[in-house]
């Protein structure tokens, strides 16, 4: 089984660039790591080092969020939020988690503040598009909701 770390460890250092194999790779080591005895803190420790991975910090998350821990999964949402601010698909995903845990926790000033964010930041500029969030309610008629009816001008920089 030790053998079996080091080829994995042989492989994740060749595979850097494929997320899929990353993500397979890591799996199969934990695993390893697991049913070689290695404590919880050993192999948290070993996932640390992966964190700039996306799906590692949506593991994080996703444990955070079934441990009810809302405030730890915030920081990491929104860490993880700057950290893949150039893929759009990832941030709107980050942004919905934080828009649940805030509803789930009523908190309303945050939730307007993430409504905003994806109505002016994630949605394209122009507004006559509206994005989604489950319930069939546009985000642009929930941030009304909230007193932000209308789209600032173009020539507006809209920082949240």
């Amino acid at each position: 089984m030790e053998r079996n770390l080091q080829i994995l460890d042989t492989e994740l250092a060749k595979n850097g660039n494929s997320e899929y194999r990353m993500k397979e790779l890591l799996n199969w080591r934990v695993d390893t790591m697991a049913s070689l005895g290695v404590d919880k803190t050993t192999i948290d420790q070993f996932w640390t080092q992966y964190r700039h991975l996306p799906f590692v910090r949506e593991r994080e998350i996703n444990r955070l969020l079934d441990e009810k821990d809302y405030d730890s999964a915030i920081r990491l949402l929104r860490e993880s939020k700057e950290l893949d601010k150039r893929d759009d698909f990832q941030v709107r995903g980050y942004s919905q988690k934080m828009i649940d845990i805030y509803q789930q926790t009523g908190q309303t000033e945050p939730l307007r503040e993430e409504l905003r964010f994806q109505d002016f930041q994630l949605c394209p500029k122009r507004f006559d598009i509206h994005c989604n969030v489950p319930g069939n309610h546009s985000v642009r008629g929930m941030a009304g909701a909230f007193g932000y009816a209308s789209a600032p001008p173009d020539d507006q920089n809209t920082q949240i």
